[in-house]
């Protein structure tokens, strides 16, 4: 079937990973650097909203909530364009049902309108129970969203209406370790090798997926570190890529061709 390319369908969701690692990259490496001081706009409108000022303390509050906000902006681009992921997903099963004359146009759009509507976990369940279009990552995805709740809501500190695991809020992601075990060695994870590398030697690559977890209690302030966030940015593309490649599955069980499943972000 020619009419949905899910590599473009897949494209949706990407590009608010990117943009949300991108911009999370910069908030966090600006927010650490203490050279980068800079905030005052008056020049530009010859008036002060905020008072100038070369306290330490003062300035690293600023960069705080600065980097703050905008992992707040880009955990909410991250969620929001992977919710419009999941209905066009939603849209392409829809329509392999139509093709294969299980379902009218009509009873697609009411479908499609009552998926638009469902909340974001119910989204997950939809497409589970109605094409068996699934991803490993949907309880990684419902914590993330429950952080992005908190940040949205609470400015990132955790309240009672946060809790997902008893009495806290749980974060949880699947990620990839990558190990360096030169040779005779102790293996090296991937991102504790220096940025002027390791001596030239001989050795192998290794890697594994590993869940990773973190708790916070009520009136806790969620903070994630930068390879936290990078972690997430890369569970979050996993998690598209399996929901397209159920997608695909979901086609060929009902005899519809339609080319290649697309492929992960490690697969270039």
């Amino acid at each position: 079937m020619q009419g949905i390319d899910f590599e473009k369908v897949l494209e949706i969701a990407r590009l608010g990973i990117r943009r949300a690692s991108l911009f999370m990259g910069f908030a966090v490496n600006m927010a650490n650097n203490p050279n980068v001081c800079e905030y005052d706009l008056s020049h530009q409108t010859k008036y002060r909203v905020l008072p100038e000022t070369n306290d330490e303390n003062m300035l690293a509050e600023y960069k705080h909530e600065f980097r703050t906000w905008v992992i707040v902006n880009a955990l909410r681009e991250l969620h929001e364009s992977f919710v419009e992921y999941m209905e066009k997903v939603n849209q392409a099963c829809l329509t392999f049902d139509w093709v294969v004359g299980e379902k009218t146009p009509e009873e697609c759009d009411r479908l499609q309108k009552k998926f638009h509507k469902a909340g974001f976990p119910d989204k997950f369940d939809i497409l589970r129970r109605q094409f068996t279009v699934t991803t490993q990552h949907e309880h990684g995805w419902l914590s993330v969203n429950a952080a992005r709740n908190c940040f949205t809501h609470r400015r990132g500190v955790v309240g009672r209406e946060d809790f997902n695991e008893g009495n806290h809020l749980q974060l949880r992601w699947r990620a990839l370790e990558i190990y360096f075990i030169p040779a005779g060695g102790t293996p090296v994870l991937n991102h504790d090798i220096p940025l002027d590398g390791l001596p030239m030697q001989g050795g192998a690559l290794e890697s594994k997926y590993v869940d990773r977890s973190c708790f916070f209690d009520k009136g806790q302030l969620v903070e994630l570190s930068p390879l936290q966030l990078a972690e997430i940015c890369a569970f979050a593309d996993e998690a598209a890529v399996e929901l397209a490649n159920s997608a695909v599955e979901f086609a060929r069980g009902k005899g519809i061709s339609i080319g290649e499943r697309p492929s992960g972000a490690s697969d270039g």
